[in-house]
């Protein structure tokens, strides 16, 4: 999702080569990579001066099911990455994720500690600091809830729920569980503006506004004109499965506010004014 928006946006400005590994993708030249094989000799290949790692199994359950597919995209793969880009003076930016915090505070900065819950956040974890250590010049960041238009149409958070009820099912959704959404749109603008001046070390992206999943569904389906008798506001205190959810792992964005010369939209802004689009 995050890829494919940003080679099309990208495409105008950087001579792109993107990649794809489990669907095709419809930007033009774009390579067939398995990161669970050989990396250098694919970069050696390209020779880019800009490596945006954006590939993912970025569904928690699955990582939990797959624990060495989650290894071996998230921190193998990303520590290669940084080991080429050190070798070749590219730039690499990598994209973690709001779930390397345990949810015990919200409102994290930079500062706080890490401490996933789930192999997807233990993994996106091993990457940064894989970056970190391997590759000091990359910059990492940290996206909220994604949410927007992606190719397939499922992708994106508010995308998800919409099909739900436009196929006439009901929504449960957490009110206690709390996030900072963030449209595509901004994530890509942002992307695109560390590509161009190459800035360094970790960075937090997340929406302005701090919603609970129920806040986040009902934003949504009243947006599209969708019933929202079929959204049942629920507490994480009924959820027993795997791996644990995390009650509150909302973003504090203040060093990328004074790193950006633009402010990010908030769901309202996105969801309600179509001239965001």
């Amino acid at each position: 999702m995050v890829g494919a928006a940003l080679a099309r946006s990208a495409a105008g400005r950087f001579e792109v080569t993107g990649s794809f590994f489990g669907r095709p993708v419809d930007h033009e030249g774009a390579i067939y990579w398995d990161l669970r094989q050989d990396i250098p000799p694919v970069l050696d290949r390209i020779r880019p001066h800009l490596i945006v790692h954006t590939a993912a199994l970025s569904a928690p359950a699955r990582c939990e099911r797959q624990p060495e597919d989650a290894w071996h995209l998230h921190s193998r793969a990303t520590g290669a990455l940084a080991q080429w880009a050190r070798r070749h003076s590219a730039y690499l930016l990598f994209l973690s994720t709001d779930l390397v915090f345990d949810g015990r505070k919200g409102r994290y900065t930079e500062t706080d500690a890490a401490r996933p819950r789930s192999v997807y956040g233990r993994t996106k974890r091993e990457g940064e600091t894989a970056c970190l250590s391997t590759c000091p010049s990359s910059a990492f960041l940290r996206p909220a809830l994604i949410y927007g238009h992606s190719r397939q149409g499922d992708r994106g958070a508010d995308e998800q729920i919409c099909r739900t009820l436009t196929d006439g099912r009901s929504l449960h959704l957490f009110f206690d569980e709390f996030r900072t959404p963030l449209w595509l749109e901004d994530l890509v603008r942002v992307l695109l503006y560390f590509l161009e001046r190459r800035p360094a070390g970790l960075y937090h992206v997340g929406g302005p506004h701090r919603l609970s999943r129920w806040e986040f569904g009902c934003l949504v389906a009243r947006s599209a004109g969708l019933p929202l008798d079929r959204i049942h506001r629920v507490s994480l205190s009924t959820y027993s499965g795997s791996p644990p959810r995390c009650a509150d792992v909302s973003l504090d964005c203040v060093r990328l506010k004074a790193a950006i010369p633009f402010a990010l939209h908030s769901p309202e802004q996105v969801l309600f004014h179509e001239n965001t689009r």
